[in-house]
């Protein structure tokens, strides 16, 4: 049903708009789209409806990550993803590991300690595993619990939301989340199973009502 020219502006309705969203609307083959709903401010209601292709907010459809991308495509993107997020904690994980290495007794145990190489070792050590715990919660908890984006998901352009209402899932949920992928990890089946799921889910996607959206 065509929407009338003088509607209110999706803004001034308060409801949420692509732009706010920072999604990008494709335009789907096939599917004329009324002149007042065209373009980047569609106005998306409070709830969405997801299909095995596309989530469906009124009269626009809100592309999952494999109608654009192809499956194998869309699973790289996911993983390169997962990738850059582990990038960013590299270096706290190299101070643990050289703290570490200081604090193994080893041959030359003796002058190690005597320039207090153990205790500078234990130091070191705890610092990056620090590092690697506050970026990661700074990374994968608060930032994509409250955009929809880690740093990864950022650089390679997908977001995650709620299946309800494409909105970010929180910082609660996205902790959730990473442990349900505890159940992904069952001979990798969850990681796998986007190649044949028609919303393309991880498991833990299922378990939270996650999905992946192209940005």
């Amino acid at each position: 049903m065509a929407v009338p020219a003088t509607a209110v502006p999706a803004a001034a309705a308060g409801v949420r708009t692509a732009a706010s969203l920072g999604v990008r609307l494709p335009a789907r083959p096939g599917v004329r789209l009324p002149a007042a709903t065209a373009g980047p401010e569609v106005g998306i209601p409070a709830v969405c409806r997801c299909t095995p292709a596309v989530c469906r907010c009124g009269v626009r459809a809100v592309g999952l990550l494999p109608l654009r991308h192809g499956v194998l495509r869309a699973l790289g993107r996911r993983v390169g993803a997962l990738l850059l997020d582990y990038l960013l904690i590299l270096p706290g994980w190299l101070l643990a590991f050289f703290g570490l290495v200081l604090a193994t007794p080893s041959t030359g145990s003796r002058s190690r300690a005597a320039s207090g190489g153990p205790s500078v070792g234990v130091v070191l050590a705890l610092v990056g595993y620090a590092l690697m715990l506050g970026l990661t919660i700074w990374n994968r908890y608060i930032r994509a619990g409250r955009t929809g984006q880690s740093w990864g998901k950022k650089v390679v352009g997908i977001r995650l939301v709620r299946e309800s209402d494409l909105r970010p899932i929180g910082a609660g949920m996205a902790s959730v989340r990473d442990i349900a992928h505890i159940v992904d990890g069952f001979f990798y089946q969850g990681y796998l199973w986007p190649l044949w799921d028609p919303k393309r889910q991880t498991f833990a996607d299922r378990i939270c009502s996650t999905v992946i959206l192209a940005h």
